[in-house]
């Protein structure tokens, strides 16, 4: 079964500022749900957190529009 760019949630770290409002979150990877449906899911990872800490979230629809083009040159199915 082959999963599609709709289907992935996105992966973060929030990286620390010197206060709270100069934190930010950095987009390290991708997340899917795993191709035998049993609630387990696969991370992608390009990074890893100094931290050790994830955050796994769906798109806003904003996102999607403005995060979508970007991700669409790359017209990519995972298998696994």
């Amino acid at each position: 079964m082959n999963q599609t760019n709709n289907e992935f949630m996105d992966v973060y770290t929030v990286v620390e500022g010197e206060t709270r409002s100069e934190d930010y979150w950095l987009r390290i990877g991708r997340c899917f749900p795993h191709k035998n449906g049993d609630g387990g899911f696969n991370l992608l990872l390009n990074a890893l957190p100094l931290n050790g800490k994830l955050v796994v979230k769906s798109r806003t629809k904003r996102e999607k529009t403005e995060l979508g083009a970007h991700d669409r040159t790359r017209e990519e199915t995972v298998e696994m």
